[in-house]
């Protein structure tokens, strides 16, 4: 006969509060007058799908009591219930060779063979099989290749088809076994009991064994590290051979992968082929850098070559680059609430004195942490006397996934408590101001940024008659 309230609250287990679930923070339920048993009041938990290949899954609700727990009675082992989130059959990872083929000379030594996942993302291991199959390499002859029957690759949670770390390899012993014969081959097959979760692109390829040198040519970027300013509107790239020279033509894939930097928002993604020939060592291309007006630190994205020719090698530390995305002039702008504020008593039940909340709000998007100063100053109120605070940092802090109001409004508020001294001093009003003073250019305050807060002063003093009688004559005058 009278409201009862819950609270529900998510905490995350193996399954993911930004992935693979939206969390309830601190959810109220209220079970309403006029209820009785049994009853119920739902919640909808939203489970995200992050299309990311992994196993099962799970979180937990929490149920406490807001009501007075002799009311709210929660019996013991259904405070908490777990959520298991169970994999479906839709995600997937493609793997396949990262050659067409591989040719190799018979005096390379070793061979190195790689898989590469070409789509999709890992959160448990999964397992594909690398086979050979003889082929003019005949069992009863000498061993051209030291060739694993069959050989087990694990890919590993986290990897995904984002390079460097989207490969698995495998080592193959070349023996020269001195015989004068012509090129040989033998085949290398990809298979794996998990399908439809592991996806085989290409599931076979030919190696070729050249009694002869085999040639080949070395392509890398022509920097470690390229630095754009945000504002610039692109970078340009170049890829170049390094060593080696070509008569016919080669193709090599650029490809960009996000990072700190977002694709779409911090710069244009793309994927190109590059092609080489006699006539050109050089390659270079533009990569749009978009400017978001968003307030945040240097933002990153990786670039990766690959080649399908087996022709093809790349320069130690330069098949992978990056771009650096630098912060030009974007800023937020911080005012305060109001240009004046009021402490109604400088007196509390605690002796410390009372205060008033003062809010700065801000307009404009960031993705990074920054700071104001708040500065005091006296006017007919003293520092130390009338009110304690005389300067404070203020920390706005950046979390992933907030929104961003751009320029349409105040997105964040941080609130502070301004406090007056009890000063036991029967006085009038009093006043001091309390300003925003920016740490650096990237914030900018907007008017009011100064309030005038004013003490409101409750303090008193006691008056008496000195005595309780007082004597006097007739003649005396006055008493």
């Amino acid at each position: 006969e009278r409201n009862v309230s819950v609270e529900l609250t998510t905490s995350p287990g193996t399954a993911n509060g930004t992935y693979d679930y939206s969390p309830l923070d601190n959810l109220v339920l209220t079970f309403s007058t006029g209820l009785s048993a049994p009853s119920f009041q739902c919640a909808i938990v939203k489970i995200l799908d992050d299309t990311i290949l992994e196993g099962n899954q799970s979180f937990s609700v929490i149920l406490s009591a807001l009501s007075n727990p002799q009311v709210v009675h929660i019996p013991q082992g259904m405070d908490v219930s777990e959520i298991t989130i169970r994999e479906d059959n839709i995600d997937y990872v493609e793997v396949a060779f990262e050659k067409d083929f591989y040719l190799v000379s018979d005096e390379a030594q070793w061979l190195q063979v790689c898989i590469v996942i070409v789509k999709g993302e890992l959160e448990r291991t999964v397992t594909v099989e690398l086979d050979t199959i003889a082929n003019n390499n005949h069992t009863n002859e000498p061993l051209d290749s030291d060739i694993l029957e069959s050989h087990m690759l694990h890919f590993l949670p986290g990897q995904s088809s984002y390079p460097p770390n989207n490969k698995q390899c495998e080592l193959i012993t070349i023996i020269n076994d001195d015989i004068v014969e012509g090129n040989e081959t033998f085949e290398l097959t990809l298979s794996t009991t998990l399908y439809p979760k592991v996806v085989i692109a290409t599931s076979n390829t030919t190696v070729f064994i050249s009694p002869e040198f085999v040639d080949t040519v070395a392509i890398g970027f022509s920097e470690e590290l390229y630095m754009v300013q945000e504002g610039d509107g692109s970078v340009e790239v170049c890829v170049n051979i390094d060593s080696g020279s070509l008569q016919r033509e080669v193709v090599v894939s650029l490809a960009t992968y996000p990072n700190t930097a977002e694709d779409s928002v911090d710069f244009s993604s793309l994927s190109v082929d590059l092609t080489f020939g006699a006539a050109n060592s050089q390659q270079c291309i533009e990569i749009s850098i978009l400017d978001d007006n968003c307030l945040e630190d240097t933002q990153n994205f990786q670039m990766d070559l690959s080649s399908r020719d087996p022709a093809v090698t790349f320069t130690p530390g330069r098949q992978n680059s990056s771009v650096d995305i630098l912060e030009d002039m974007d800023y937020v702008e911080v005012k305060l609430d109001s240009a004046s504020h009021t402490i109604l008593s400088e007196d509390d039940t605690m002796g410390s004195g009372n205060s008033v909340e003062v809010c700065l709000l801000v307009t404009g998007c960031f993705e990074r942490n920054f700071s104001v100063n708040l500065v005091t100053s006296s006017r007919t109120a003293v520092y130390g006397s009338d009110y304690p605070l005389q300067s404070m940092r203020v920390e706005f802090e950046y979390e992933v996934g907030q929104p961003s109001c751009g320029s349409s409004g105040n997105c964040t508020q941080m609130c502070i408590d301004v406090f007056a001294e009890y000063d036991e001093i029967l006085e009038y009003n009093e006043e001091f101001a309390l300003r925003i003073v920016p740490l650096d250019a990237t914030v900018k305050p907007l008017d009011p940024n100064t309030t005038t807060i004013t003490i409101i002063d409750n303090d008193y003093v006691s008056i008496g008659l000195a005595g309780n009688e007082y004597q006097t004559t007739d003649d005396a005058g006055y008493v």
